[in-house]
């Protein structure tokens, strides 16, 4: 990867600008171009880029760089290319003529030649006059640069008023253009939250961004892991656009410089809360000056900074006194404020924090709580021992012990909790204390008897059907992703019947989950989006309810659908902050990726939710993307990389939170043997797994389990099964799972290309190519060379779509219609450079068999060595 000081990264998001800049060249040589926008949009940068394009079509370009100090002097700017001014004569007709003529000369002696001029808005009213004289006359071909919205000479201004230039605006950049700017600068994969970050501070203007990323490199907040790259927050200001915002900010005056740090500090604020601070005149004053901006949000005037950049600098730089002072004037003008909004309580808080006057216990308590849900555990904390300095209980204390056990200090929240039972008042405050106790100790921790111990020892005492509701909630969530799928339903029911909203909506949750894992996809579906449409606590995004959802989706086969919900997740995680949120939907959208064959983007999802696992100690989930990883690296053939992710699995304890563990646990481990040759003990070790499924009642990962044993050879042994499936589990991927099983043990390549073609449709692309070249392999067996050879074009043509990974069970059609499955077998792992002691080792064989065997494939493939293997198998 490279840092982002090189800044090496190519012009993104300006093709269009590109292009109409250079066909208005190619058809006319003294063509003139305006080229408009903010600063730093890359009004340059395009000008640059433009210049090389028509150097390259033999053009002479020549440069003019504006300055306020070279404004100063009369044709200061052009002074590089002109003559000895004293040739010139000393009145200004006289100098600009002599100006125009010098650069006429160059022209002609050119044959094509382009002036650009950066900055023209700076020029002095000579050369403003000298530049609109060589347009007039058509002398040269021009590109000026002009910032908006300072205000420019008028000859600049008339070019394009007169219609004798073309004027492009340059915009900021879209999201995904800025996301592609930040991913070329550093050259590789960057987290999903890291480039949210990029976007909504640096608002999409490249300038910003890449001091951003020069800031994020020399504060080491930026780092790589697994490949990716994150950003560690916050981030010191860069100090370059530290001196930039200085810059702006050094001729305004004191009140002025009070509205915009009050802003900074409190933005968004209302109109009304800032006139009861400051002046009207102040207010109206950094208004005109652009460095805020008033919008009507429902109905309410609110004032933010005119760029995010500038909030987040200037809140770095205020002084702590000063900051003291404004955060208490704010909180007292919210106060009084008789229109309250939601969010005031956090808002209020936080001032009240930073200005060290505590205040209500209660308000901190809530700020706590909104900051909590919020995902700001930093901030919840803060609020949470404030509280309890102030004179809070129980409900701050919860707080910091969730805070404490979500960045992994599992012991001291255990301890902050326990030591709260004593201190209960009512049966509120037991169940909160006993929900969050039982969350740590049986998902985190992993210890399922305590947590158990701990619900039953609270519902003994807990009599008000509320909070005996909340801990029945807590209870079926351990019990659902623990995989304990029919206690789930069982209890969830008689939180779906109680009426209570938000028990209702907790139970439509769980139900929706185990539904999906037992494979009735259909009603779990529903199930998620009545909890997702459900009235209930409005500090939980509807979107985290779509779990079930999604899981229902990719048991049922609807891989669109089920990506469309992870995506829905993450954006909602990565707008609100939620890291636990962000983590859970880039492990289940890893998941839907390896079933649609994008096999890269799949590890990608995966290892960016295996890191803030590992931030936030989620072992049960980091297992799961460890899982995905090692299986999607596997699958597309990359033996070193799946076997490292494996081995740091390994290396983590069994944990009770196991439900995902059929499909991205036990699969991993049978496709890390597959792709290391091991097809006898991977097939082995997917029967174990499977029998276990089916033991729990997971027939969705029964069936997945299943039809990897087709993949890897043993049709036979699943055909029975996955037959009887199809009328358990719901959706078009069970017939398709066992239309292939079935026409793979039957040797039929039409069912084969018949399964290549529902897989397809389905979004499952591996599938649909494995299932074309086994149907060109039995063709090629019938000895019908045409039809096999249409049948590989057309998994080459699948493979194509799934990316570069190549799956290491799609070898040679030809050469494995030649092979009997033990030569298949033995040739590939001599291909992966295994002696025959190591071959005859791994598959019980004698060596004399193993050296046997390789010498009809010889034979069947025309090789004579092992060297050769290889590329024949290819």
């Amino acid at each position: 990867m490279s840092a982002a000081g090189h800044w090496d990264a190519p012009l993104i998001g300006r093709e269009a600008e590109v292009e109409e800049i250079t066909a208005a060249f190619q058809a006319s040589a003294s063509t003139a171009v305006l080229i408009a926008g903010a600063a730093g949009v890359g009004k340059s940068r395009l000008a640059a880029e433009v210049a090389q394009v028509l150097s390259a079509w033999g053009w002479t370009t020549a440069n003019v760089i504006v300055t306020k100090a070279a404004a100063g002097v009369a044709y200061g700017p052009f002074a590089p290319l002109l003559p000895d001014v004293g040739t010139l004569g000393a009145d200004g007709l006289h100098l600009m003529q002599g100006a125009s003529a010098a650069i006429a000369r160059r022209a002609r002696d050119a044959g094509r030649f382009l002036l650009i001029v950066d900055d023209a808005h700076l020029l002095d009213d000579g050369s403003a006059a000298l530049v609109h004289q060589l347009v007039q006359e058509r002398t040269c071909g021009l590109i000026a640069t002009i910032r908006t919205p300072d205000i420019a000479p008028d000859p600049i201004t008339s070019l394009w008023k007169d219609g004798l230039a073309l004027r492009v605006d340059v915009e900021t950049l879209m999201h995904d253009e800025a996301d592609a700017l930040v991913t070329s600068s550093l050259g590789g994969p960057v987290a999903a939250s890291a480039l949210r970050w990029f976007w909504s501070v640096g608002a999409g203007n490249p300038m910003f961004i890449r001091e951003l990323l020069i800031g994020a490199e020399e504060s080491r907040s930026l780092y790589a892991r697994d490949g990716i790259w994150f950003l560690r927050l916050p981030l010191p200001a860069p100090a370059r656009l530290t001196d930039l915002i200085a810059t702006r900010l050094a001729s305004i005056t004191p009140d002025t410089a009070e509205v915009v740090d009050l802003v900074a500090i409190g933005e968004p604020l209302g109109f009304d809360e800032l006139l009861a601070i400051v002046g009207r005149t102040s207010i109206e004053d950094a208004e005109r000056r652009g460095l805020v901006v008033v919008r009507e949000e429902e109905g309410r005037a609110e004032i933010r900074m005119s760029h995010p950049m500038y909030s987040e600098i200037l809140r770095q730089r205020i002084p702590r006194v000063r900051l003291s002072r404004l955060c208490l004037k704010l909180a007292e003008a919210a106060e009084n404020t008789p229109m309250r909004r939601r969010d005031d309580v956090l808002r209020i808080g936080r001032w009240r924090l930073d200005a060290g006057v505590l205040g209500d216990p209660e308000l901190l308590e809530e700020a706590a709580r909104r900051a909590r849900t919020g995902r700001d555990p930093g901030l919840a904390a803060r609020f949470a021992r404030a509280a309890m300095e102030a004179g809070g209980g129980v409900t701050a204390g919860v707080i910091l012990g969730e805070v404490e056990f979500t960045a992994g200090r599992h012991e001291e929240a255990e301890k902050i909790l326990a030591g709260l039972v004593a201190a209960c008042r009512n049966d509120e405050e037991r169940a909160a204390v006993a929900g969050a106790r039982a969350y740590n100790l049986g998902t985190l921790v992993g210890d399922a008897v305590a947590a158990a111990a701990v619900v039953e020892e609270a519902l003994s005492v807990i009599k008000e059907p509320g909070p005996r509701r909340r801990l029945l909630a807590r209870q079926v969530i351990i019990e659902v992703w623990s995989g304990r799928l029919t206690a789930a339903l069982r209890d969830a029911e008689e939180l779906l019947k109680s009426g209570d909203g938000g028990a209702v909506r907790r139970g439509e949750y769980v139900s929706s989950i185990a539904l999906a894992l037992l494979g009735r996809t259909e009603s779990a579906v529903a199930s998620a989006h009545r909890a997702r449409d459900s009235p209930g606590d409005a500090d939980v995004r509807p979107e985290s309810y779509l779990v079930g959802s999604l899981i229902a989706h990719v048991v049922g086969g609807r891989l669109f659908a089920a990506d469309a919900d992870a995506q829905l997740g993450m954006e909602a995680a990565l707008e609100t902050g939620d890291s636990e949120s962000n983590a859970t939907f880039s492990l289940l959208r890893g998941w839907v990726l390896i079933e649609r064959g994008l096999l890269a983007d799949a590890a990608l999802s995966f290892r960016e939710a295996a890191a803030i696992n590992r931030e936030l100690s989620d072992k049960p989930s980091l297992r799961w993307c460890l899982g995905g990883v090692a299986m999607a690296e596997a699958m597309a053939g990359n033996t070193g990389a799946a076997a490292d992710s494996e081995a740091e699995l390994a290396s983590l304890p069994q944990h009770p939170t196991a439900a995902l563990d059929p499909f991205l646990v036990a699969r991993c481990q049978g496709w890390v043997l597959a792709a290391a040759g091991h097809l006898t003990e991977a097939r082995a070790r997917m029967r174990l797994a499977a029998d276990a499924a089916r033991t729990t009642d997971q027939h969705g990962a029964e069936a997945f389990l299943l039809h990897d044993l087709v993949r890897f050879g043993d049709a036979d042994a699943a055909v029975p099964r996955l037959r009887e499936l199809t009328d358990i589990v719901d959706g078009d991927l069970m017939p398709a799972f066992a239309r292939h099983a079935t026409a793979r043990a039957n040797g039929d390549w039409r069912g084969m290309a018949d399964a290549a073609r529902r897989f397809e449709e389905l979004g499952a692309l591996m599938l649909a190519a494995e299932a074309a070249h086994a149907a060109a392999v039995a063709l090629g067996v019938e000895g019908d060379q045409r039809k096999a050879g249409a049948m590989t074009r057309e998994s080459a043509r699948l493979r194509t779509l799934c990316g570069p990974e190549r799956s290491p069970l799609l070898v040679n059609a030809d050469a494995a219609a030649e092979l009997t499955k033990r030569e298949l077998e033995i040739a590939v792992l001599a291909s992966s450079g295994l002696t025959s002691r190591g071959i005859a080792d791994r598959l019980h064989l004698s060596t004399r068999t193993v050296d046997n065997h390789l010498q009809h494939v010889y034979s069947k493939l025309g090789i004579t060595t092992r060297s050769e293997l290889e590329r024949a198998l290819l």
